[in-house]
């Protein structure tokens, strides 16, 4: 497994743009993520944690943080990979990214979408973890 720490950014414009000009200091457009990868040849599964940035328009109710699952693959340097939320504040949605592997700086960068809306992503790798059954 390896940890990843990134953001992704929306585009100014579409429905998250109305959305976003609700939230107090609107103006930060990126949301900061941490992801735990695994990769197994040219297969990529992991889990994804990010702030819940649209807490402040429905409610303290809502959880503070957003989990997903990732499943995708890899074909050469490019990568492709759904971004499933687990339904936690009844987000349930599926987001497709697509972009760019460099496994010498360690880094993915590219874009993603969601039923016409898009923005974009970069990631860096922090660490590689040992699964907890073999420590």
């Amino acid at each position: 497994m390896e940890r990843w720490t990134g953001e992704y950014a929306y585009d100014k414009s579409g429905l998250f743009k109305s959305l976003l000009s609700q939230i107090s200091g609107a103006s930060r457009n990126t949301v900061a993520f941490s992801a735990d990868l695994v990769f197994d040849g040219n297969r990529l599964s992991g889990t994804m944690k990010e702030v819940n940035t649209f807490l402040t328009v429905y409610g303290e109710d809502s959880p503070r943080y957003l989990i997903s699952n990732i499943s995708g693959y890899i074909d050469g340097n490019e990568i492709i990979f759904d971004k499933n939320y687990d339904g936690g504040g009844g987000y349930g949605h599926t987001v497709r990214y697509k972009g760019k592997f460099d496994a010498d700086v360690e880094n993915i960068f590219g874009a993603w979408v969601y039923h016409g809306e898009k923005g974009n992503f970069k990631m860096s790798r922090i660490s590689k973890v040992l699964p907890t059954s073999l420590i």
